[in-house]
């Protein structure tokens, strides 16, 4: 009987350790800074890093491994040299990057094919079920959003707008856009023929993502008028279930004023930066979904985080960058369902 419990409490204590990955807290010395994170179907994880503009390269992908190790390292260079922040997994395994233009690697992080006819507007991409994608973002003065079929040729480009700040694929085929015009932030439903279904303005703020909580509610996340972070909860045609502003959110850079948000068993989880001494804190903020803060979990002090992901195991795995001397170097957070990474 004692053996057959100690027999169960070691199978017990096995799985647990075989499922749950450490904590960590990684920099990589890369001067790149990671901007988007995404788990693949092969359970591990690709990091999107933007590399510092005097040097040849402009981005690099990285994929690694549950425990942080690095399984490959690719650099990139293209003449357009913009700002790289997101990435996808296609459907066989490869990727798909904005980064001013887009560009498609299969899954060992080689180039198929980029795409300039529209260069440094291309920030967010989604895919356009299994035969495209649909992508989108803005210059200083002009948004554009652009249809590309699965070999890099573009369908359609609709460029009306100002800024185009997100884009989500709803199931009835149709695309969602947070669009921000001079009156503020305007939700848009455009069909895959470029009609205009619904243009309504939500409320006055820059939205800086979009997180689906189900086909028909979504999460903006931003900065509002007087500098802090601001979330907004609506349904498709931009009506309003909850409006909520927290602490002051700062970067120096208004194209990397990000903050990104998962919706996970019921809550929230934001990451975004706060103003700290001379520089930024990167924070991973808990809210429930009426709006109440549960944690704020501050880390580096010198660091700031740009998108997270849920891990494998429950917790989530948060990308930024440290300061250094120089340049940055890629930091990369593995916490717990709580944000603590120990």
């Amino acid at each position: 009987m004692l053996r057959s419990l100690s027999l169960f409490l070691l199978y017990l204590f096995n799985s647990y350790a075989s499922y749950s990955q450490p904590q960590f807290e990684k920099v990589y010395p890369i001067a790149a800074r990671a901007t988007d994170i995404e788990k693949t179907i092969d359970s591990n994880y690709i990091v999107l890093g933007e590399i510092d503009a005097s040097y040849n390269d402009t981005f690099v992908l990285i994929k690694i491994d549950k425990n942080g190790e690095i399984l490959w390292s690719k650099k990139y260079y293209d003449s357009v040299h913009c700002e790289a922040t997101d990435i996808i997994e296609t459907p066989d395994s490869g990727f798909a990057v904005a980064a001013g233009i887009l560009f498609r690697f299969d899954k060992n992080g080689d180039l198929l094919w980029q795409n300039e006819k529209y260069n440094c507007p291309v920030y967010y991409v989604k895919m356009d079920t299994n035969d495209g994608f649909i992508a989108c973002g803005h210059t200083l003065i002009k948004g554009v959003i652009v249809k590309y079929d699965y070999n890099g040729n573009i369908d359609w480009a609709h460029k009306d707008w100002y800024f185009v700040n997100g884009v989500h694929r709803l199931s009835n085929g149709n695309y969602l856009f947070a669009i921000g015009y001079y009156d503020g932030f305007h939700l848009v439903e455009m069909n895959t023929e470029e009609d205009i279904i619904n243009d309504n303005l939500v409320a006055d703020m820059e939205v800086q993502s979009i997180t689906p909580l189900s086909d028909t509610t979504f999460l903006f996340t931003g900065i509002s008028t007087n500098s802090a972070l601001r979330i907004i909860i609506t349904n498709t045609t931009g009506d309003i279930k909850l409006d909520r502003q927290y602490f002051n959110i700062y970067h120096s850079y208004q194209e990397e004023f990000l903050s990104s948000a998962i919706f996970k068993d019921g809550n929230y989880y934001i990451v975004t930066n706060i103003p700290y001494q001379w520089g930024n804190r990167g924070i991973l903020f808990k809210i429930d979904s009426t709006g109440v803060p549960g944690f704020a979990r501050y880390y580096k002090y010198n660091g700031e985080l740009r998108n997270l992901t849920e891990s494998f195991d429950g917790g989530f795995l948060l990308a930024g960058w440290v300061h250094m001397t120089y340049d940055s170097d890629m930091q990369l957070i593995k916490t717990n369902i709580l944000g603590k990474t120990h």
